[in-house]
């Protein structure tokens, strides 16, 4: 019994021919390509992304570091960088990974999160800046002691 071109059903199966075969692994290598042409895209933008962000960062921590940084302070500022760089790839693999590594990712991005808190601690750019005057303590009073009027 023949159901479409090239299609027979034999005993319940179906069963193609050469041809059939054929026209489908054509079919699958147009689509096949398209799909890995876009993932290979999508791929290439992440990563241009992550560049992106990972230079901002390294940006930001030079601005605050001066204008001229020790080799030691640059050395500090690349190993924030770099585990700043690994705590946005485990952020993607714990969002896109599978769920049973879920544990392992978080383990690792703690890890990586304490390395670079010590690291900014050890730059001096985790406090926050101090006060130069007392103009500028009153003027750092949260938003809601000031507008609370008398009592």
């Amino acid at each position: 019994m023949v159901l479409e071109a090239g299609v027979v059903k034999s005993k319940g199966k179906r069963v193609l021919s050469r041809e059939a075969r054929a026209a489908m692994s054509e079919a699958g290598r147009d689509v096949g390509s398209s799909n890995l042409a876009g993932w290979r895209e999508k791929r290439a933008a992440r990563m241009r992304a992550l560049e992106d962000e990972v230079t901002a960062f390294r940006a930001a921590l030079l601005r605050d570091a001066g204008a001229n940084p020790s080799a030691s302070k640059t050395g500090l500022i690349e190993t924030a960088v770099l585990s700043f760089t690994c705590i946005l790839k485990l952020r993607h693999s714990v969002i896109n990974g599978r769920k049973s590594d879920v544990a392992v990712l978080t383990e690792r991005a703690s890890w990586q999160v304490s390395n670079m808190a010590r690291v900014l601690k050890t730059l001096g750019l985790d406090a926050r800046a101090r006060p130069r005057s007392f103009a500028d303590l009153v003027d750092e009073k949260p938003p809601e002691a000031a507008s609370n009027g008398p009592v």
